[in-house]
Formats: structure tokens, sequence, C-alpha cells
């Protein structure tokens, strides 16, 4: 029995305490909130930033086009013709 599980079984085992602390809520819960858009503003300038911020930058390793090498062989006739194409990655931030 894994540990959670027995822990569980040695509460209820205790039943006069478990009665006495059982809660009578059932969920799923329903926490009204309070409209909030119109305080989010979405500016044009705030858009392009995170546009920007969500860049991807070119990465230093470089991978063998597959595709493109494929077509540009065709395209030569024959001769063959590798194409590379640099890996990109998510760009860091510090905050």
């Amino acid at each position: 029995m894994n540990r959670k599980r027995r822990q569980h079984h040695q509460w209820r085992s205790h039943r006069p305490l478990y009665a006495r602390f059982a809660s009578g809520d059932k969920a799923p819960y329903f926490i009204p909130l309070r409209q909030q858009n119109g305080l989010i503003t979405a500016s044009r300038a705030r858009q392009r930033l995170a546009d920007a911020l969500r860049l991807r930058q070119e990465g230093i390793r470089r991978e063998v086009d597959v595709a493109s090498s494929l077509k540009n062989t065709i395209e030569k006739g024959g001769f063959p013709t590798v194409q590379y194409k640099h890996l990109t990655q998510p760009t860091e931030y510090l905050a």
C-alpha cells in the first residue's frame, strides 16, 4: 500500500475523529469573480512589444534541411546540394 493511501486508511480508522472534522462540502465549487475586462487595456504598442519578446533566436547548431536539399538537388538535375538550417530556441530573459 503506498504511503498516501496508508495515511488515508489510518485517518479513516479513527471514525469518531473523522466524523468530527469531516466536511459537508462537495466539489465542484463555484467562485463568483467580478468582471475586470475594463481594467485590461491592450494597446498596439504593447502588442508589438509582446510579439518582439516572443521571437525565437537562431541557435548555434545547424541541421541538414532534408526537404530543401532534395528540392535543390532535383532542380539542379541531380547534382547534390546540401542545405542547412539553424535550429531556433526561445529567447531567455532574466526578470
